[in-house]
């Protein structure tokens, strides 16, 4: 089941870029898993995608009740190091 647009968060890098260029990637990895391809599977929850040139992580407006103590993380990350919250 994907989750629905009007339910989206996107953390997205400031205007001067974020490094490590993987911070996206990175924080998607908290709730991946390996299938049994073994390749890696993002959540349905949180996925790393690109908008409009920037890296950003879209999160599921579920994640706040599914996986709190994930999006606490995420969302306090954000804060620290001054990452746009943009709903989508």
């Amino acid at each position: 089941m994907k989750p629905k647009a009007n339910r989206a968060q996107l953390v997205c890098e400031n205007g001067q870029g974020f490094r490590p260029s993987d911070w996206s990637i990175r924080l998607a990895g908290l709730d991946a898993q390996f299938g049994p391809d073994q390749r890696l599977r993002y959540s349905r929850y949180i996925k790393p995608v690109s908008r409009e040139g920037k890296r950003c992580l879209c999160l599921d407006g579920a994640t706040a009740t599914e996986r709190p103590s994930i999006y606490q993380a995420i969302m306090h990350f954000a804060r620290q190091n001054r990452l746009a919250v943009i709903p989508a």
